[in-house]
């Protein structure tokens, strides 16, 4: 970020903090943490392999091809982040 962009954030956070206080505290870092790659991750790739499967089994290999790599990427990124309260 150039610094012409983050002085003009920094004004633009400072007049919000003015203005409105508890807006800017509900934005504010500090109270946002990363979600883990939890539980919804590993449902959604145990998910997709089961429809990776189906697809195997019906024989259309474009779906198998499709949803193996949908659930290998969901089962092994981990860099995906939700921010969450």
């Amino acid at each position: 970020m150039h610094r012409h962009e983050q002085r003009r954030l920094t004004e633009i956070e400072n007049r919000l903090t003015a203005d409105d206080p508890e807006l800017a505290a509900t934005f504010s870092q500090a109270d946002l943490h990363p979600a883990g790659p939890g539980r919804a991750r590993l449902v959604l790739g145990a998910g997709t392999g089961l429809l990776a499967a189906t697809c195997l089994l019906i024989n259309d290999a474009a779906g198998f091809a499709l949803c193996t790599t949908l659930s290998a990427l969901l089962l092994t990124t981990r860099s995906w982040h939700v921010w969450s309260d």
